[in-house]
């Protein structure tokens, strides 16, 4: 995620784990976290911005 984050990458990882869905959070304190938010924003089929955004959740499903 910290290279890029987005649908190559999910998918990779939900290869990985056997899963047709995964989940991503990012917490606000993650160094480069507006990087890492805006670009899971354009790849993920849903996503949840919590807490005043201080934690965004993105769904990610095959």
């Amino acid at each position: 995620v910290y290279i890029k984050a987005d649908r190559e990458t999910m998918d990779e990882a939900m290869t990985m784990a056997g899963v047709d869905r995964a989940f991503l959070i990012i917490n606000r304190y993650w160094w480069a976290s507006d990087k890492i938010v805006a670009e899971a924003k354009l790849s993920a089929n849903s996503w949840e911005r919590l807490n005043q955004g201080e934690v965004h959740v993105f769904e990610y499903v095959r």
